[in-house]
């Protein structure tokens, strides 16, 4: 029981950890940042319904400053046409 008791200290302390780190991160506008780190939040405790409205909240807001809405997005297996977010079977004016 004792060992018990220690795991769910430690958990707990984790728990407050990201909870706190995220919320810092998403005060300084950091939405990668924070929404990995109530993914690790959710990954601890997965019925935490704060971490659940953050990340949809986070969702939003990354959605809002996207340059590319969603659905438009090309992946290639090519890496660097990615990075580049071009899609190759578009073809540029001649």
């Amino acid at each position: 029981r004792e060992d018990l008791a220690r795991t769910q200290a430690k958990i707990d302390e984790r728990l407050a950890q990201h909870t706190r780190r995220a919320n810092q991160l998403e005060q300084a506008s950091r939405y990668t940042e924070a929404m990995s780190e109530w993914n690790n939040v959710q990954a601890l405790d997965p019925g935490n319904s704060q971490a659940k409205r953050a990340v949809e909240r986070i969702r939003g807001r990354i959605q809002a400053k996207a340059p590319i809405k969603v659905g438009t997005a090309y992946f290639s297996d090519n890496a660097f046409l990615n990075q580049l977010g071009l899609n190759p079977v578009f073809t540029f004016m001649r």
